[in-house]
């Protein structure tokens, strides 16, 4: 058993540690077993706060009422069918976090709900036939695909598996031969073009490269002239606010057009990420990274989330200017899975700093004391709103959105590659890790981030040699480290 202890102070600005990113790697010849996760408890004020999330907003809902748009097939605009995918995937990760029973089994029957619905040529949605393709049609089935993938890790299921393959296979019979994935819904096609991220894990899945060709046309219709140009514009240093011209109207706001829109834009990099793991082409990471390094430079204030109007601003520096709808929770939730696929990618802390100020304060914030509203914005000044029904429906976005985000808390805490523990963020909590070695328990004792105190206890199933990668939180300016009592010296 040995006992770290960090003593962090906060002053001005602080260190950051860095540690080498992961060896590049070839695509497998065979779909890989997916890494032992590891686990963990959250005590205190975050466990408090997750819990209440799970009661209130995961448990709580009617999974068969999501279900019910899938029947009708009569839409032509909306987004309802993202609803169904979002609540799954925050169930799942909830599930992965409380193991309760009666979770499981109300994903299971959402799942064999969603699966009852879809077509003998595969079509699972609820547009109408001479509608497919527009609106949020392709961003709808991109949040099936991927609700069913994520039930299929869970459980193993063949059924879900199968389903989200003959959804994909439906899908590449209408793009391109229809319609380019970048004309083929609003926002430059970047809605439709986030369907990358499951077509990415259904190649990992299933090693059938139909999807990884499919995953890299996407891509390079990015760089077309009618494409949202993700790589190109993000290589030549072009700030994401400034990448097209300013969609002023309302109207405009609601267009092809608009270039800004925050919550699409850096789900179709988190797609990107993962091609970038498949195909190690160092322009997706950069491009990833540029983009997101301008983010925080220029779009995320203080409370650790961006956007009005749900776009990029330049909202940093305007943050004392009161400013439409700021700071969307599905704008926060996704900007938490950006960076957390940067930290699994590189190990720079720099990522998980940007996380920890968005669980704090901006996640925190949003959801209602007793659990039962997340808030759809979250501004500086003023009020919360919890955001009204949409799409006919009793739900919205950023309801079924949040409890992604805060499943996401547990899973980012301390994580794990080869021989090494990561301790990435900061709060009362046990972990268990399944290093390559053996199993080790990790305990954090602490009322962080209220006092900068930390006490790791790490106790390994047997005695051997690894390493504890431990975060110093870049705003501290002074660290102190001891080990077993004994103090650390050049602590960086």
């Amino acid at each position: 058993m040995i006992r770290f202890k960090l003593i962090l102070c906060c002053l001005l600005s602080g260190a950051t540690l860095t540690v080498e990113a992961a060896p590049k790697r070839a695509p497998k010849a065979k779909p890989a077993p997916l890494p032992a996760a590891v686990q963990t408890q959250l005590e205190g004020r975050l466990g408090e706060r997750m819990n209440a999330c799970i009661r209130q907003r995961v448990m709580s809902e009617d999974e068969l009422s999501l279900v019910a748009p899938f029947k009708q097939r009569d839409e032509k605009e909306l987004w309802q069918s993202e609803f169904w995918g979002k609540w799954t995937l925050g169930a799942v990760g909830s599930y992965r976090y409380n193991r309760d029973p009666e979770l499981l089994a109300k994903i299971t029957r959402g799942v064999q709900a969603i699966l009852a619905t879809q077509s003998p040529d595969g079509y699972i949605g609820n547009y109408a036939p001479d509608a497919q393709l527009g609106g949020w049609d392709v961003w709808g089935r991109k949040y099936t695909m991927f609700g069913l993938l994520a039930y299929y890790d869970l459980t193993g299921d063949k059924k879900s598996l199968e389903g989200a393959v003959k959804l994909a296979d439906h899908l590449l019979t209408q793009i391109p031969a229809q319609e380019s994935i970048v004309r083929a819904g609003y926002y430059r096609g970047m809605p439709p073009s986030s369907v990358l991220v499951p077509m990415v894990m259904l190649y990992n899945r299933t090693m059938d490269s139909r999807y990884l060709d499919f995953a890299k046309y996407i891509v390079s219709e990015w760089e077309t002239p009618d494409g949202p140009q993700l790589v190109s514009k993000a290589l030549a240093d072009v700030p994401v606010a400034e990448r097209f011209p300013s969609h002023g109207s309302a109207q405009a706001w609601w267009s092809w057009e608009n270039g800004q829109k925050a919550y699409e834009m850096m789900s179709c990099y988190d797609g990107l990420l993962g091609l970038y793991a498949l195909t190690r082409n160092a322009d997706y990471l950069k491009a990833a990274e540029k983009s997101v390094r301008n983010i925080i430079d220029e779009e995320i204030n203080i409370a650790g989330s961006g956007s009005a109007d749900e776009c990029f601003y330049h909202g940093r520096r305007m943050q004392t200017t009161p400013a439409y709808s700021m700071m969307e929770t599905c704008v926060t939730m996704t900007w938490m899975q950006l960076c957390g696929h940067l930290l699994e990618l590189t190990h720079d802390p720099l990522y998980a700093d940007q996380i920890e100020r968005t669980v704090y304060n901006a996640l925190l914030a949003a959801l209602k004391g007793d659990g039962s509203q997340i808030a759809k914005y979250s501004p500086l000044e003023g009020v919360r709103s919890p955001g009204g029904p949409q799409c006919g429906m009793h739900v919205n976005c950023c309801n079924m959105n949040g409890p992604r985000a805060f499943a996401m808390i547990p899973e980012l805490m301390a994580t794990c590659a080869a021989d090494t523990l990561f301790v990435n963020l900061y709060g009362e909590s046990v972990s268990k890790v399944p290093l390559a070695g053996g199993e080790v328990i990790l305990r954090q004792q602490t009322n962080y981030p209220e006092q900068g105190s930390v006490e790791l206890t790490v106790n390994p199933r047997k005695s051997r040699e690894f390493a504890v990668a431990v975060r110093i939180p870049a705003w501290s300016k002074i660290t102190m480290v001891t080990v077993n009592g004994q103090a650390v010296a050049d602590v960086r």
